[in-house]
């Protein structure tokens, strides 16, 4: 169980000549590494979409690249006192 906090999110994609080009995601607050986080709650999920993708058939790798951090959340362990 954690708590994430993501800053950016996007990825890049390497086609058939060996260019590279990125893909940004919808949301504002993924563009930028900008401190500006989208926080995900255990059990929280986003659906991303990513602007160009359909334009990608000849590509050959496609690579996720994300910053931020997350937060464990300690899990409760009671203590037997028999």
């Amino acid at each position: 169980p954690e708590i994430s906090y993501i800053d950016q999110l996007y990825v890049v994609v390497v086609d058939e000549t060996g260019k590279q080009f990125m893909l940004q995601s919808q949301f504002e607050e993924l563009q930028h590494a900008d401190h500006q986080y989208v926080i995900l709650n255990p059990g929280d999920e986003i659906l991303l979409n990513f602007s160009g993708y359909e334009l990608t058939n000849s590509s050959k790798q496609y690579w996720v690249f994300a910053r931020g951090y997350y937060d464990p959340i300690p899990t409760f362990v009671p203590v037997d006192n028999r």
